[in-house]
């Protein structure tokens, strides 16, 4: 009895501390406009602007405007989106560092499900673990600056999950079951294939 409620108390504590960091994080970031950093933010967004005005992906950050050398364009459409809903300025900036942050957060199931599914069954265990990624100070610094590699990194992670549960639960079953809207491997299948083209917006390098 005893074992149980220090292990209760001692996963309240890791995931206390985890959170605390995490938040500090955010609120560093954002206090001192840390997404300023770093010339990828202004580079996506005037291939954005340059989108909506002429229809082309250029870089309007140099003298004369070039096109895109790279098709890692994905963020210029998160640009383009909040553009659309009137969200500009450095009101854009913040608006996809909170975005970029609670996807961050949301890996939390797909990695505590992927170690279950791997043999870790104990929750202590599980709990290190996420606990080491929550509270990991510098995945923030990757996560929370305006370039491609904050959505790529954690929509990585739940595909990864879905090929999990493609190759452990959908592996076996017959085909003809996986073509069922009410069967929900159906749509772990129409996911899994969307983000497989999806991801190459963010991280592709030719």
């Amino acid at each position: 009895m005893n074992i149980i409620i220090h292990k209760k108390k001692l996963i309240i504590i890791l995931l206390s501390i985890a959170f605390l960091i995490s938040v500090y994080s955010l609120y560093y970031f954002w206090v001192h406009k840390v997404y300023f950093i770093g010339s990828d933010a202004y580079y996506y967004w005037s291939m954005a602007d340059s989108f909506a005005k002429s229809g082309s992906f250029m870089d309007m950050t140099i003298l004369p405007n070039e096109p895109s050398r790279t098709v890692q364009v994905g963020i210029v459409f998160i640009h383009l989106i909040l553009s659309k809903i009137g969200v500009t300025g450095e009101s854009r900036f913040i608006f996809i560092m909170f975005f970029y942050y609670f996807l961050h957060l949301s890996t939390i199931y797909p990695i505590n499900q992927i170690a279950k599914r791997i043999g870790l069954t104990e929750l202590l265990p599980r709990v290190f673990l996420i606990a080491a990624f929550i509270g990991a100070w510098h995945i923030y610094d990757l996560q929370l600056k305006l370039n491609n590699e904050g959505i790529f990194n954690s929509l990585s992670i739940w595909f990864i999950y879905l090929l999990v549960v493609i190759y452990q639960d959908i592996a076996d079953l017959k085909v003809s079951s996986y073509f069922s809207i009410k069967n929900k491997f159906f749509w772990v299948l129409i996911i899994t294939g969307l983000l497989s083209y999806v991801l190459i917006l963010f991280r592709l390098q030719l």
